[in-house]
């Protein structure tokens, strides 16, 4: 196993202290500029989503993209304008949607009391409860490489799954160890087994039925956040620590450590990834995002993405999506932008308020 420190001098750093803009303060959801990035960015192209908002996440269906930051609201593909969507309820009050994800046509919520699905509408959805699962949800998304799963992680309940469009969940049972580790957080199918981050242990299995006994052999020093597989066994971990991971026979090898561009940080926390063509990003609880190259597992190229005047630098990241020709970043108190996927991956796009 080897590793590589990343990141600039003193001097960048020193540079980049002074470029710095406010820091985003980022509530759990739970590197740089002069570095030849995959999309600078413009400067802030303000539409109607409020600035501010925390943003769970993102879907597109039926014509509308749709979005989940406690409120939900929908635009019409290839518009500006976004409207609010009515929420489930309880009683005569609107729930805050804390989580979001699609299967087909039907979308798939989480609120602070349970899970709820509807035929997509940009206005009106008629929400039903989902059976199985009750609770706070602290996210809900779909498991990339399996159609049709979504997953749900509850507050101090674990992790439960549903594979009839969010009507009804069963618990997926976690070895004691796992739970008392902490919190699921991410999860991803690789063409073979699922594999799926839990506190400080990354846990694989080839059912979720069945409890995920096998656990992959990790350093244990931090949490463990987001997975992105690109084929069988062929996956990358990310950690609170700054740490990106690949497999190696089921165990993790470290690929290399982002190093803060700030002399008072100690380490870059990650968040979640996404692939764009060939090239990754990973999000970061406060400096915005980094990116590298995935033809050959190496990190020698890493950057950071965002530039010093763009609303993504200094933002917590805690979602990323594709849908079509955009790809959407969504930020804890930094709003929603999003950016061409042609002119991201040709390095001449612009990241946009949404």
């Amino acid at each position: 196993m080897w590793s590589r420190r990343l990141g600039l001098g003193r001097a960048g750093r020193h540079l980049l202290g002074v470029l710095a803009l406010v820091l985003v303060v980022a509530c759990e959801p739970d590197v740089l500029g002069i570095y030849h990035t995959l999309a600078t960015e413009s400067e802030r192209d303000n539409r109607n989503l409020h600035d501010n908002l925390t943003v769970s996440a993102t879907a597109e269906v039926a014509g509308y993209f749709y979005v989940a930051a406690h409120g939900m609201w929908s635009r019409p593909i290839g518009r500006d304008s976004w409207q609010e969507v009515r929420r489930p309820r309880s009683g005569s009050v609107e729930m805050p949607v804390l989580g979001m994800a699609q299967r087909n046509a039907t979308l798939c919520v989480g609120t602070d009391n349970g899970v709820y699905h509807a035929d997509a509408d940009p206005k009106a959805p008629s929400w039903q409860r989902a059976t199985g699962i009750s609770g706070q949800i602290l996210r809900v998304f779909a498991i990339p490489g399996r159609a049709g799963e979504i997953l749900a992680i509850v507050h101090n309940d674990g992790l439960f799954v549903s594979r009839d469009g969010c009507q009804e969940f069963s618990r997926v049972e976690l070895p004691v160890e796992a739970t008392a580790s902490g919190r699921p957080y991410d999860a991803f199918h690789d063409g073979s087994k699922y594999w799926l981050t839990v506190g400080k242990r990354v846990y694989f299995g080839g059912n979720l039925d069945d409890p995920l006994q096998r656990e992959a052999r990790a350093p244990e020093d931090s949490d463990y956040r987001g997975i992105w597989c690109l084929g069988t066994d062929n996956c990358y971990f990310a950690n609170r620590a700054g740490e990106i991971y690949s497999l190696d026979s089921n165990n993790l090898e470290l690929l290399g450590t982002i190093e803060p561009p700030d002399d008072d940080v100690e380490e870059v926390p990650l968040t979640l990834f996404i692939d764009i063509e060939d090239q990754m990003l990973i999000g970061t609880e406060g400096y915005g995002f980094y990116q590298f190259g995935v033809r050959d597992l190496d990190l020698s190229d890493v950057r950071r993405g965002p530039r010093s005047t763009s609303q993504l630098y200094r933002a917590h990241v805690t979602m990323f999506a594709r849908h079509g020709d955009l790809v959407f970043a969504g930020t804890a108190g930094g709003g929603l932008s999003s950016i061409k996927v042609a002119t991201a991956v040709k390095d001449t796009g612009t990241w946009d308020w949404e």
